[in-house]
């Protein structure tokens, strides 16, 4: 019989890593037995940081090895159990616990020492018997991760499942204006570049070589965005509307990252946008897309605009 989580890819794959992490931490106890050393390996994470940086607030443990506080607060029960660990109220803030390594704690850090060198050692052969770093891929794989989050990858994908991003043609073309219309009278009014565009989309932005991306949902056109070359290098993002019903479902998102990924085949060495400080859930997508706040152009058409952005999309 085949290993079925194996059979299953990517869909097991944290199944697969909690697997693999079990299989870890099981080898490392029964090899702390072997020493004649009572120590869990859950625990080795803030032993190690205590046994270097000696007094740590709960909160400080937390940050420095990326757990909860409820995580830490549960270790420190069962070190401090152990004989291991203190833990007590700060003085100068009855707020703030602290954890120190007792000096029985101390004396069992010492003796892990070359317990934990060996354990190393052997995990770099590891990686040398699976043919690359294993610590480079990990680091590589936590910072994509920190930048878009596993639970935003899978709404990205399923939300594309039941959202097709099309270009706009003759079928949805007053989709575009009456969604940027709507959006724009909510917050603001209408300015002459924004009749200009939407009035004349093709005109304005597919004759100059940018894109009108639509948001299709079943028979429904639920949003809209542009994207046009401006000089060498940098396109515009522009004219990015959601209907009401279904914003705050990644569909601002998609279309976005869609815009930039076609100015990037285009060419794009940079994206750029106006936009206003007001508008905070769209200044945020920006942001989490990559978009930085840069200095007023020289020119703009727009009056509502006081943030102007721009995100890097290729070399």
């Amino acid at each position: 019989m085949g290993d079925f989580l194996s059979a299953l890819g990517y869909l097991a794959l944290a199944s697969r890593f909690r697997r693999l992490s079990d299989d870890l931490m099981g080898d490392a106890a029964r090899f702390y037995r072997l020493q004649d050393v009572e120590f869990s390996p859950k625990w080795f994470g803030l032993f190690k940081l205590l046994s270097e940086r000696e007094v740590l607030s709960v909160g400080e443990a937390a940050a420095q090895l990326g757990l909860t506080h409820p995580a830490i607060s549960q270790m420190s029960k069962e070190l401090t159990a152990g004989g291991l660990l203190t833990s007590k109220t700060d003085a100068r803030d009855e707020r703030r616990r602290t954890l120190e390594l007792t000096k029985r704690g101390r004396d069992l850090a010492q003796k892990m020492e070359p317990v934990w060198r060996a354990i190393e050692t052997a995990g770099r052969g590891l990686a040398d018997d699976v043919g690359f770093d294993i610590i480079e891929k990990l680091e590589r794989m936590e910072e994509e991760l920190r930048r878009r989050p596993m639970v935003e990858r899978i709404e990205s994908v399923f939300l594309s499942d039941s959202v097709k991003i099309v270009d706009m043609d003759s079928k949805n073309k007053d989709k575009f204006r009456t969604l940027n219309a709507a959006w724009i009278e909510q917050h603001f009014k209408m300015e002459p570049i924004d009749e200009r565009t939407l009035r004349n989309p093709e005109t304005e932005i597919v004759a100059k070589g940018g894109s009108v991306l639509m948001a299709v949902m079943g028979a429904e056109t639920v949003g809209a965005v542009a994207i046009k070359p401006l000089d060498t290098g940098r396109w515009e993002l522009t004219k990015l509307a959601v209907d009401a019903r279904h914003r705050g479902r990644g569909i601002g998102e998609l279309l976005t990252r869609e815009a930039m990924a076609r100015a990037r085949k285009k060419g794009a060495k940079a994206v750029v946008l106006e936009t206003s400080r007001v508008l905070e859930p769209a200044v945020r997508l920006y942001k989490k897309l990559g978009f930085k706040e840069i200095d007023k152009p020289a020119k703009t058409e727009c009056a509502r605009t006081d943030l102007y952005m721009e995100a890097r999309v290729g070399r």
